[in-house]
């Protein structure tokens, strides 16, 4: 059956393949080659991700903004849990924070490692992403929330004002992200796990009127 009489739903079912095209850059190529047969849209990407090209992969498709409305993907049930967590919670990581951004995360079930032949060491877990049509929240500039995001995470067991410090230590004094972290609304003592979509976006907007012209 040809993929246009499939509703343009693209597979994609081999992992390493997969992968390497979003990590090296060469989504975008792969992409067209999936337009170009499958009319469109690309409805959904099925995969299979784990190791290193897993978090890559998928924010690469994630920031690429393809016509993509669902994105499942099979990987460790370690980090299907990183991934599905909600944000604010302790199980949350900068990943979270990114994937939630742009998509609802479910996790949908488990895969036991005997489920496989040979067997690998690790269960495995398939989530699915829902693409947002438009993020949760305003951001004027994504880079610049994004460097926020992976700031306030860059010291887990730290307050929120020292690990954002290991970004902005060059440019603001400490004094002044403390400023920032209370305009924002939020206490010097808070851990970055704790802070909401919207909270970093408060943050992100405190920070950047604080940064040298």
């Amino acid at each position: 059956m040809a993929v246009k009489s499939m509703n343009a739903v693209f597979c994609i079912m081999i992992a390493a393949a997969f992968g390497y095209a979003a990590i090296g850059g060469n989504l975008d190529a792969v992409a067209r080659a999936a337009l170009q047969a499958g009319g469109d849209a690309l409805q959904t990407v099925l995969g299979l991700l784990g190791g290193f090209m897993l978090f890559g992969g998928v924010m690469k498709l994630l920031e690429e903004r393809l016509p993509i409305e669902h994105i499942t993907v099979m990987v460790q049930k370690e980090a299907a849990a990183r991934l599905c967590a909600p944000v604010g919670s302790r199980d949350a990581g900068a990943v979270t924070v990114a994937v939630n951004y742009y998509a609802d995360a479910k996790k949908l079930f488990d895969v036991s490692a005997g489920s496989f032949m040979p067997a690998p060491k690790v269960d495995s877990s398939v989530i699915r992403l829902d693409i947002r049509p438009d993020p949760p929240v305003e951001i004027s500039d994504e880079k610049f929330f994004f460097r926020v995001v992976y700031a306030a995470f860059a010291l887990r067991r730290k307050t929120i004002v020292n690990s954002l410090m290991t970004g902005f230590g060059s440019q603001l004094t400490k004094e002044q992200v403390t400023g920032a972290v209370v305009s924002a609304g939020l206490a010097p003592t808070v851990r970055g796990e704790k802070l909401g979509l919207e909270e970093f976006a408060r943050l992100t907007r405190a920070l950047a009127e604080r940064l040298p012209a």
